[in-house]
């Protein structure tokens, strides 16, 4: 019984990861044209080059204060979902969550050298994407699995569609004898 629980349920967390992995997806590419707009102003540019020039460890406290921040703010977000403010909740949710994307994963690219230096970061974040790929695996199979199960339900709709075309080319066959 368990062992069909956790499958159950690890079945519902590669579905739910899948979708996350697919809306990020589609916010990533239609944000990265407005990101390039963005990086041609001046006052970002001089930002970009103040970020690279960060050392290890201001580099790491700037990436963790606004990831912590950003996390805060979600879950106050969550809290106003639940308690009833779902639009409010949400809105600042949804906003959260893209701007943190957007910059976080802006500071990650001007400072993943230095990032990756830290050791626990390094294998926190190798871990991640570890787990990313193995989810990304997963979803192409269940994919795959879906793709097969949709390829055999046209098939069989179009043997039924093909059994009824017989059958009613029959029935006339056998009226046209009928009436010679």
């Amino acid at each position: 019984m368990t062992k069909s629980i956790r499958k159950f349920f690890g079945s519902l967390l590669v579905f739910v990861a899948s979708i996350f992995i697919l809306f990020q997806e589609l916010v990533w590419t239609s944000v990265k044209p407005v990101l390039e707009y963005f990086s041609k102003i001046n006052y970002i540019q001089k930002s970009e080059v103040w970020v690279k020039s960060l050392s290890i460890n201001a580099s790491l406290t700037l990436f963790m204060v606004i990831f912590v921040s950003s996390s805060l703010l979600e879950i106050w977000a969550i809290g106003l979902t639940v308690i009833g403010k779902i639009y409010i909740g949400f809105s600042i949710y949804a906003i959260s969550k893209i701007l943190s994307f957007i910059v976080l994963s802006r500071i990650f690219t001007l400072t993943k050298p230095k990032l990756m230096e830290v050791s626990w970061f390094k294998n926190l974040f190798d871990w991640l994407v570890y787990k990313k790929n193995k989810l990304y695996s997963q979803f192409a199979q269940f994919n795959f699995v879906i793709k097969i199960e949709l390829a055999i339900i046209r098939i069989e709709s179009e043997c039924f569609r093909l059994k009824d075309n017989l059958s009613l080319y029959l029935l006339a066959r056998k009226k046209v004898k009928n009436e010679e």
